[in-house]
């Protein structure tokens, strides 16, 4: 068995026990100073007639806060289909620790897996480590900065399948409106250390406005770039959702 194959072994079932661990907010006992967040947006199309089509748009975010420690989960569904055909099939899921030395300064740690079969991505596997600094922390205006080395194993079909190291820089920007109200913008660049001409960009931009306590609609736009495509295959895929968001 090849040490790639060895690798993608254990990250499954890894992956799969640490999810298992994460409950939804009610259940999990909270202690003084402790806090827990989820987030989950849902989005549906459906239409009938001269054509037929169905596309599901599901994201989930749960954080939990332990004195300096945050953990984070998410999973990300995009699943769309016309004329019985298939036409998108993305799922993501990441798991995250992050350690805070200072109010703004803190390390952590991730790993992810990817799968999206209309761009030809077999799978795609992150496992990295990094540095996070809060640069903008205002009431209304929030500014994130991360940077760090990754692991990657990935395939894209037809070529066989590869491990490389990789770089990953990232931006998280967000500005409250009050109320709930939100616009947020995420941008991620992740090149391969040994061929900086190959490298994926990510981006994704978000407003939500509340219509009750814990429901708002959120409009989103994400972009999701590969310098490097599958045979066949164009560069960047682009999505736009409207859907539901859920804030507990």
């Amino acid at each position: 068995m090849s040490p790639g194959r060895m690798h993608r072994s254990w990250v499954l079932p890894v992956l799969a026990c640490l999810s298992l661990a994460w409950q939804p907010p009610r259940v999990l006992a909270q202690q003084p100073g402790d806090s827990t967040h989820l987030i989950a947006s849902l989005g549906l199309v459906s239409s009938a007639g001269n054509a037929r089509q169905t596309t599901i748009s599901l994201i989930d975010k749960l954080t939990r806060i332990h004195e300096r420690w945050t953990f984070g989960q998410e999973f990300r569904l995009l699943y769309g289909r016309a004329d019985s055909t298939t036409n998108a099939n993305y799922y993501r899921v990441a798991l995250r620790a992050r350690f805070a030395a200072t109010e703004r300064v803190s390390a952590f740690t991730y790993a992810s897996w990817e799968k999206d079969t209309p761009a030809g991505l077999s799978y795609h596997f992150e496992e990295g480590v990094g540095a996070y600094y809060l640069a903008l922390a205002q009431p209304r205006n929030k500014l994130a900065l991360e940077a760090g080395p990754t692991l990657v194993q990935e395939r894209r079909l037809p070529s066989n399948a590869r491990d490389f190291a990789a770089g990953r820089a990232a931006a998280a920007y967000e500005h409250s409106f009050g109320s709930n109200a939100a616009f947020s913008q995420v941008v991620e660049y992740l090149p391969d250390l040994m061929d900086l001409s190959d490298y994926r960009i990510n981006s994704r931009t978000a407003l939500s406005a509340p219509v009750a306590r814990i429901l708002a609609l959120e409009l989103a736009y994400e972009i999701r770039s590969v310098s490097r495509p599958s045979a066949g295959r164009k560069r960047s895929d682009r999505v736009l959702t409207a859907g539901i968001q859920l804030k507990l």
